[in-house]
């Protein structure tokens, strides 16, 4: 059944139009910034005062449990999710609120739907605005149109595309809980610490490919200066490695296995003490970025790698180093294949070219 947003939500709303004053142990008010995957980040969110937060809530601009919220300025549609509890918190207006009525549709359905790649595309030729600032005016939300299959089928494909965001979830709090393991470790030995050596220069490697190098369907990982992986078509590295991106926005990775770097990023292979070494320099980028180089694109110089020293452990914590490093590397492969079965699942099941699947096995 073909349907209009506005025939399925009980309100279409965003959040407010002007931005109180900061309140520091105030209430949430929260914007596109501040929006994940699974929810809000609060970590670095505004805060307002009890009467501008009561003003606020009046207008409307509290979101409510079921409530699909969307990024609908500057980066639309980048960010949906469904308001998993009521919380005392408000939002700018950056962000819609979409209130579906629950007893027609399942509010992750909806979610899902809007997420794909079809929609997003429709969305973009049919109603998002504006030269500079791209955004979908509110009005045009409600003429959004989907194919809405009837409940039981809604609920079958949330169940199935729900589970592998669990799964996912899952592993991104177990990789942050590993990293902060890693931190806390690392910070304590070296604290104590009293032997150190520098990195041996000959380890350090320089990637030579240009950003054109990345292709969609490669078999390798390419690593450039983003947060970001790519793929490529060849390998030009192997085995253990810790990648430094040196300039732009520095950022330490792990490798293990077949890859290849864009020619500012530095690969240090070691295959022993990787654990250690990956800390150390992770510890050292904040520093190293203070002082890189030039005066419009800052960047890491090799002599600057050199200087970095690495503390000497003992094999125990070495071996938990590394251990903990690899763990993370592992997780991190698995949660990108759920990310890849969730988007090749979810264009099929939300057009009806999958049926009767009642459980996906883990990765």
């Amino acid at each position: 059944m073909r349907v209009k947003l506005k025939e399925i939500c009980t309100k279409i709303t965003d959040g407010s139009h002007f931005s109180p004053m900061d309140n520091e142990n105030g209430y949430p008010m929260l914007s596109i910034q501040d929006m994940s995957t699974n929810g809000f980040d609060y970590s670095k969110c505004k805060h307002i005062s009890q009467s501008d937060y009561d003003t606020l809530v009046k207008n409307g601009c509290k979101p409510e449990q079921n409530d699909v919220l969307i990024a609908k300025d500057g980066s639309y549609l980048k960010e949906i999710f469904v308001v998993k509890e009521s919380k005392e918190e408000v939002i700018l207006s950056s962000i819609a609120i979409l209130r579906p009525d629950i007893n027609i549709v399942n509010p992750c359905f909806l979610k899902y739907y809007l997420s794909t790649e079809r929609i997003k595309n429709e969305v973009s030729k049919k109603y998002v605005s504006g030269s500079v600032l791209k955004r979908i005016i509110l009005k045009n939300f409600e003429n959004i149109e989907i194919d809405l299959p009837d409940r039981k089928t809604q609920d079958k494909i949330v169940e199935i595309l729900s589970g592998i965001d669990n799964q996912i979830e899952h592993n991104n709090i177990m990789a942050k809980k590993l990293q902060v393991l890693g931190s806390t470790t690392y910070g304590k030995e070296l604290r104590s610490a009293k032997s150190f050596k520098s990195i041996d220069s000959s380890e350090i490697k320089i990637g030579k490919e240009d950003a054109n190098f990345a292709t969609i369907n490669g078999k390798y990982n390419f690593f450039t200066c983003s947060e970001n992986t790519f793929l490529c078509d060849e390998f030009a590295f192997e085995g253990k490695s810790i990648l430094i991106a040196g300039n732009g926005n520095f950022n330490v990775k792990f490798s293990d296995g077949q890859f290849n770097a864009y020619q500012r990023v530095y690969v240090i292979s070691n295959d022993k003490e990787y654990g250690n070494l990956y800390y150390t320099c992770l510890h050292n980028i904040r520093t190293l970025s203070q002082k890189s180089n030039g005066s419009i694109i800052k960047f890491l110089t090799l002599d600057m790698l050199k200087n970095i020293v690495v503390p000497i452990f003992d094999d125990n914590i070495n071996n938990l180093l590394n251990n903990v490093v690899l763990k993370i590397h592992k997780t991190n492969i698995q949660t990108k294949k759920l990310v890849n079965l969730k988007e090749s699942l979810l264009p099929l099941l939300i057009n009806g070219q999958l049926h009767f699947i009642n459980k996906v096995e883990e990765v």
